[in-house]
């Protein structure tokens, strides 16, 4: 796993997949998760930032676009738990 470690990353694609980061500020980038290998983020910012989702990732939020549509209150639960940290 990549180490990354009080970085600094500014208008930039950062992919976390594979990477850690710890203590890292993230300024007007675009953070790409795919869910294809293991992430950590330990007491990172993030300022102005986009989130994207690609592979195994876009196929989850595809799913749950899907699903919400025809079973709403499922994926409130979901957010629900997250809110909790469940």
């Amino acid at each position: 796993m990549i180490q990354n470690k009080n970085s600094h990353f500014s208008r930039t694609r950062v992919t976390i997949d594979s990477q850690r980061f710890e203590d890292c500020t993230f300024d007007n980038c675009a953070i790409v998760f795919s869910a294809t290998g293991p992430y950590q983020l330990s007491g990172c910012t993030f300022d102005e930032c986009s989130f994207a989702f690609e592979g195994p990732a876009a196929t989850t939020v595809q799913f749950m676009t899907d699903l919400y549509k025809i079973a709403p209150q499922m994926v409130e639960a979901t957010f629900d738990k997250i809110r909790l940290g469940m």
